[in-house]
C-alpha cells in the first residue's frame, strides 16, 4: 500500500480523487471550466509522480523494527539538540515536497562535529499542494531531540527507520519514542539487541552513554 496521501486545502472546491493509493490532489485556485480537462490531466499526472515517490521513499506502511544496536549501526550521524527552524519546500526538480527541520546541535555522538544539522523528511504543504507519508516524524520549534540520521542518495539526512530515528527529550531529561502511524515488524532473521521500547522514559544521559558505547565498539555492537 502506498503511504502517500495528498492533503486538501481548506475552503477549496472538491478534490480530484480516485487514485488507488488513497491520494487526493487539490488545485490551489478554482479551475476555469474551459480548461478543466487539461488541468485535471496535468494534476493527475503530477499525482502519479508523487505516488511514485511514496513507493520509492517508504515502500509500504510496514517498517522493519530496529533495535538500538541496529539504529546505531545504520546511522551516519547521531546528535542531540534543539529544533530552531522548520520549513517545507519543493525539491530541486520541483517534483516532490520535503519538510526540513534545522537542529542546533548540543552534542555529537556519531559523525563529524557540527553546530547545526538539517533533517529532511518527505511530505509537507507548499503552494497549495500537500503530501503526507505515514511513519515520518514531525518536529516542533523548541523541541529537544536525539536523532539517528542516515544520508539519502539526494544528499539529505533523514531519520533512520523512519520515526524510530527520532527520540524526544522531555524537560525532566528523559527520552521518549515518537514513532507513530506505521506498523513495525520484526524481519525474518533472528532478533537481537536492545528493544527501543526498553529505553522509553530512560534518562537521556543513560541512553547517550549506551549509544556512545556502541559507536566505540562496545559490547552488543551489531556485526
Amino acid at each position: 500500500m502506498l503511504l502517500l496521501r495528498v492533503a486538501t486545502v481548506p475552503n477549496e472546491p472538491s478534490p480530484i480523487s480516485g487514485h488507488p493509493g488513497g491520494a487526493v490532489l487539490l488545485p490551489p485556485h478554482p479551475i476555469d471550466k474551459s480548461y478543466q480537462r487539461p488541468a485535471v490531466m496535468k494534476r493527475l499526472s503530477h499525482l502519479a509522480t508523487l505516488a511514485a515517490l511514496g513507493a520509492l521513499v517508504c515502500g509500504a506502511t510496514i517498517v522493519p523494527r530496529l533495535s538500538l544496536e541496529e539504529m546505531v549501526a545504520h546511522s551516519d550521524v547521531i546528535v542531540s539538540g534543539w529544533v530552531v527552524r522548520t520549513w517545507a519546500a519543493w525539491d530541486g526538480q520541483h517534483r516532490f515536497i520535503w519538510t526540513h527541520s534545522e537542529i542546533m546541535v548540543g552534542d555529537v555522538v556519531k559523525g563529524r562535529r557540527m553546530e547545526r544539522v538539517v533533517v529532511s523528511e518527505p511530505g509537507g504543504v507548499v503552494d497549495g499542494f500537500g503530501m503526507q507519508i505515514a511513519g515520518t516524524p514531525r518536529y516542533s520549534l523548541g523541541e529537544r531531540v536525539m536523532v539517528f540520521l542516515g544520508r539519502m542518495p539526494n544528499g539529505y539526512l533523514r531519520t533512520t527507520g523512519m520515526g524510530q530515528g527520532k527520540l524526544s527529550i522531555s524537560t525532566n531529561g528523559s527520552v521518549h519514542l515518537t514513532h507513530v502511524a506505521a506498523d513495525l515488524v520484526r524481519t525474518g532473521r533472528r532478533p537481537y539487541g536492545t528493544a527501543l521500547q526498553s529505553i522509553d522514559g530512560a534518562p537521556a544521559t543513560e541512553v547517550r552513554h549506551r549509544v556512545v558505547n556502541l559507536v566505540s565498539g562496545g559490547e552488543g555492537r551489531p556485526r
